[in-house]
């Protein structure tokens, strides 16, 4: 079951590209000039990855984690007499296009280089970190994958229950359910047409759909720790505008790895409302 809502927040984390957070325009540095230039230009700029240029413009390298943001990964090499010796030389592993997925690129930086070079028409015109992932367009990607879940969540409940809200909340347990109930009449009296369900939150919905057997605990950890996780790291920060992603590669991996637990639940509520 589907609705025009549904299909808009997925057409909305399809339309977020990587051009969307890529830092423009590069900073770049001379494969000619000393190390000490190269340092003097990421500090002053805050960079942490510099692309290097040739004598016609063209890049041909990047030096990489010039400040030591990453940790556990090499920083170039000191002892040389030119950038050009202590640069990664461009591959195509460095390389992305600016109109690929913003979602399909966390894949690209949980591995080395840890950054992608945007390719433009052609053009090498932009680059992309783990420190961009802090960017509104991937709080906008976050919203529409945690909305995207409780929609479709709240559709299998009713497919499921054939529409009775009383009966799917009295799955949750006499507190819960008087709790939930509380909430629904504070909202009609503020003049709110909201029906039961949606006075549930996103952990609440998730529980009842281990009671119609649509969700299971995975391992030791229960669905109910699981959305309560899901909705600190990727719900919350949308209203406190806190980072979702500290300036490491562990940070990224458990961002990337909410994202996916959330899709995968989805596709699990889809599959048990259609």
């Amino acid at each position: 079951m589907t609705d025009d809502y549904e299909t808009t927040l997925v057409q909305l984390a399809a339309s977020l590209h990587v051009v969307h957070v890529a830092h423009r325009p590069l900073r770049t540095v001379s494969a000619q000039a000393s190390m000490a230039e190269a340092h003097a230009i990421a500090t002053s700029q805050t960079l942490n990855n510099l692309p290097v240029v040739d004598d016609a413009d063209g890049i041909v390298g990047v030096i990489e984690n010039l400040n030591g943001e990453i940790e556990k990964y090499a920083r170039p090499r000191e002892d040389v007499r030119a950038v050009r010796y202590a640069m990664r030389p461009l591959s195509d592993r460095m390389l992305i296009e600016s109109q690929s997925s913003l979602e399909g690129m966390l894949v690209d930086l949980l591995s080395p280089p840890y950054y992608q070079l945007v390719v433009t028409a052609g053009q090498i015109d932009g680059i992309v970190t783990v420190a961009d992932l802090n960017k509104a367009p991937v709080r906008v990607l976050s919203y529409a994958t945690i909305a995207h879940l409780e929609t479709a969540m709240a559709h299998a409940i009713r497919r499921l229950t054939n529409g009775d809200d009383e009966s799917a909340v009295a799955a949750l347990g006499d507190d819960a359910a008087a709790q939930v109930a509380d909430a629904h009449r504070r909202l009609r009296r503020g003049a709110l047409n909201a029906d039961l369900l949606d006075a549930t939150t996103l952990r609440q919905k998730g529980v009842i759909l281990v009671g119609l057997g649509v969700f299971r605990d995975a391992g030791d950890r229960t669905v109910e720790t699981e959305f309560k996780h899901l909705y600190e790291r990727l719900r919350n920060p949308l209203m406190h505008m806190s980072p979702f992603v500290a300036e490491s590669i562990d940070g990224l991996r458990a961002f990337a790895a909410d994202l996916e637990q959330a899709r995968h639940r989805t596709r699990q509520a889809l599959a048990a409302s259609a």
